[in-house]
């Protein structure tokens, strides 16, 4: 947020000082001192809010109360002040920003007051959940209450004290039949159980978005490109295999997201889980990606849905690490219960 404030500071600035350095403005005038203050002022507040703004949660055990305040660098400007008690519990989702030319998913960190949803306290949002996951457990340990995680796409509670216990502490004994419509393969191996999960394939919104891709391409290359390169009027040849190259990966962008879609669609993996490791391999368009994971450190191990698909999660203090994209909510149940069944 500085960053974003620090242009609209330095505007700010330079307008309001313009008068005295005799600054000509659009059509050669010095607008008056009074628009150059006025104007200025405003742009200056707000570059110099993002820059200085600051926002601190505060928790008091001993006198039972948490303050949110908002001021300048240390001097505090607004503050508002609840009561620890009021606390019910942590409530952590994922939601859609959007804004004119963007959208992104944020993950929001609230403080429930009195169990109701709408009387809540942002403590914090950021883009990545293992950020939000940090906050959420520090602040959950330290007050002693429960997360309600809606990140899942359903509500999952976690109790405070079993934060840093591992899938093979936690006391969850769901067992879940084999599928008849499996499309996984299931493996006995030493101490554990291995999982072959085939491709899911690419379907409507990857051939949707090549179709697009392929329109896009047609009509820009074929409006540029080839002009470019067949008239001579263009430049010498030099230029315009250049200003080609400089088109080619101009309009290349698009294709980049779409590779990464149909190298998803079309990547394998292999799961080999035994008391102590979970090994995880894939196998996509490129590149083979192995990691291994210390039982001891996954915290929790859930069917979520994203992006229309249900998946099989793992979540560590590090990261989250996911598979089974393409398989049935009742499959990835099934292979969830049997990876629970192993580590215990």
């Amino acid at each position: 947020m500085a960053l974003f404030g620090l242009p609209f500071f330095l505007v700010g600035i330079g307008v309001i000082f313009s008068p005295l350095f005799d600054v000509a403005w659009s059509g050669g005038k010095t607008p008056p001192i009074l628009f150059t203050t006025l104007f200025g002022t405003v742009f200056a507040t707000i570059g110099g809010g993002l820059i200085f703004g600051r926002t601190a949660s505060v928790f008091n055990k001993g006198t039972g109360t948490f303050l949110e305040t908002w001021g300048l660098l240390s001097f505090a400007l607004k503050t508002d002040r609840y009561r620890i008690d009021e606390i019910s519990h942590i409530e952590v989702t994922r939601e859609i920003r959007r804004s004119d030319k963007s959208a992104y998913t944020v993950y929001p960190v609230y403080l429930i007051l009195n169990g109701n949803s709408d009387t809540k306290v942002n403590l914090g949002e950021d883009r990545s959940f293992e950020q939000s996951r940090s906050l959420y457990e520090s602040v959950s340990k330290f007050l002693e209450v429960d997360v309600h995680d809606k990140s899942w796409g359903s509500l999952d509670v976690r109790k405070a004290g079993t934060l840093d216990q591992s899938i093979s502490e936690l006391k969850e004994t769901e067992r879940v039949s084999k599928s008849r419509l499996m499309k996984s393969t299931e493996t006995p191996i030493a101490s554990g159980v291995r999982f072959e999960i085939p491709a899911p394939r690419p379907g409507l919104m990857e051939y949707g978005a090549l179709i697009v891709t392929a329109i896009f391409w047609t009509i820009a290359f074929g409006s540029f490109g080839v002009r470019v390169l067949s008239d001579t009027n263009e430049g010498p040849l030099t230029f315009r295999i250049f200003a080609s190259i400089f088109i080619l990966l101009f309009f290349g962008g698009p294709l980049v997201p779409l590779f990464l879609a149909f190298n998803r669609a079309l990547t394998r993996y292999v799961i080999e889980i035994t008391r102590s490791k979970m090994n995880i391999a894939s196998y996509g368009l490129l590149r083979t990606v192995r990691m291994e994971l210390d039982i001891k450190e996954i915290e929790e191990l859930k069917v979520s849905r994203e992006q229309y698909r249900d998946l099989l999660v793992a979540r560590t203090d590090s990261g989250s690490f996911t598979f089974g994209l393409g398989l049935s909510k009742e499959e990835l149940a099934y292979i969830k219960s049997k990876i629970l069944q192993t580590v215990r």
